[in-house]
């Protein structure tokens, strides 16, 4: 999302632009701004206490599987939210897991993010769901609901390119493992 509205030009963009401000200040964007940030979903109280219903919401989603693969290979990853997730919310210790432990413990992390977004989106106004796997009519449709301008073109083309990928385990989940045991004794 954030690479393709790097191409309006009637907005700015920010990915975890504030996330290290504390407080009101975590909130204070300026007018005709997009947001992409995943860790709002901690923040959704003031959130709603700052801005409420005064934004277009977008909910973007992807096939859950994928999800849970991408979160499961980040998860050594430094500071990944799905590692400060099962060691600081859920109090385990992802080292200490077996691989069907950390799936568990990701739906859990997957359901909990769901519920929480679902939950904040019930009373707003300006929302909508945008499917990854949709990118082409979802992005339209978000482009035309902003009133966008610029080049739409390159915009869409972002979505065919591959950035931040996961890195792929070399052998498999379980030699990962050991090394970060080791890593850590």
């Amino acid at each position: 999302m954030y690479r393709s509205c790097q191409h309006i030009d009637n907005f700015t963009i920010g990915h975890e632009s504030q996330v290290e401000l504390l407080g009101n200040m975590r909130f204070q964007f300026p007018d005709q701004h997009i947001e992409v940030d995943n860790r709002l979903i901690w923040q959704l109280g003031g959130l709603n206490q700052y801005i409420g219903d005064d934004a277009l919401y977008v909910h973007l989603v992807r096939e859950r599987t994928a999800v849970k693969k991408s979160f499961i290979k980040r998860l050594y990853q430094p500071k990944s939210i799905f590692y400060g997730y099962c060691e600081a919310i859920k109090k385990t210790t992802p080292e200490n897991l077996s691989h069907d432990e950390i799936e568990k413990l990701a739906d859990d992390f997957l359901d909990s993010v769901d519920a929480n977004i679902n939950f904040f989106l019930e009373n707003k106004t300006h929302q909508m769901v945008f499917q990854l796997e949709n990118y082409q009519q979802d992005f339209s449709s978000f482009w035309n609901r902003i009133n966008a301008s610029g080049d739409y073109q390159k915009a869409l083309n972002e979505w065919t390119k591959k950035y931040n990928p996961s890195k792929k385990n070399k052998t498999n989940f379980t030699y990962d493992l050991k090394k970060m045991i080791k890593r850590y004794k």
